[in-house]
C-alpha cells in the first residue's frame, strides 16, 4: 500500500495540469488542491482560448476547466481538445451549474464535473474519478428522460455494491467475486 501511495505520488508529479479559470481567486484554490494533491507541473491560463493555445503546444495529462464561458465556451473548448487530442481527463468546474449544462459537458467528453464550493478531498475524488473512473454511457447521455436513466443506474449501481457487502460479510476471508 505505501508502495503504491508513492508511486501515485510520483505519478502526479510529473502529471501536467492545466487551469482555465477567469476568476483570479478560484483559479487560486484550485491550483493549491491540485499542488496539495501532489501535482507540480501547473499551467493556468484566465480563458478557454488561451487554454487550447497552450493545449497545442504541450500535452497536458489533465485539464481543469471552469465552465463559465470567456473567449470560448467550455463546449467549444472540449470539442477542440479532440480534435488536437488535448488533455487525457478534463474536469468542468461551475459555481451554478445547470443539469443541461453538465450533461452537454460530460456528452462532449468532460469526465467530471465539481461544483464550488470543494475541499481538497472532495476536489481529490473527483480527479481521480475522472483519471480513472468510466464515462457515463451513451444511453444515458442521450436518453429521452436523462434523469430516470441515471437514476437507474445509481441504483443498479448500488444493488451491486450491497451485493458485495453482504458477500464479504457472509465470507470474510474470501476474495472478490
Amino acid at each position: 500500500m505505501a508502495a503504491d501511495t508513492k508511486s501515485n505520488t510520483a505519478n502526479r508529479a510529473t502529471s501536467p495540469v492545466l487551469i482555465v479559470c477567469r476568476n483570479a481567486d478560484l483559479a487560486l484554490k484550485i491550483r493549491q488542491c491540485v499542488l496539495h494533491l501532489g501535482y507540480s507541473q501547473i499551467s493556468s491560463t484566465s480563458t478557454h482560448g488561451q487554454g487550447l493555445e497552450r493545449v497545442k503546444g504541450r500535452r497536458f495529462d489533465f485539464a481543469i476547466i471552469d465552465s463559465t464561458p470567456t473567449d470560448l465556451s467550455a463546449l467549444e473548448f472540449i470539442n477542440q481538445c479532440k480534435i488536437v487530442q488535448g488533455p487525457n481527463a478534463i474536469l468542468a468546474l461551475s459555481t451554478n451549474p445547470s443539469v443541461d449544462n453538465v450533461f452537454d459537458l460530460l456528452k462532449a467528453g468532460a469526465r467530471g464535473f465539481v461544483v464550488t464550493p470543494f475541499t481538497v478531498n472532495s476536489f481529490e475524488v473527483a480527479m481521480s474519478a475522472a483519471l480513472e473512473g468510466q464515462m457515463l454511457s451513451e444511453a444515458i447521455l442521450e436518453a429521452r428522460d436523462r434523469n430516470a436513466a441515471l437514476a437507474g443506474l445509481v441504483l443498479n449501481s448500488l444493488y451491486k455494491l450491497t451485493s458485495r457487502i453482504k458477500y464479504h460479510r457472509a465470507h470474510p476471508y474470501a476474495l472478490d467475486k
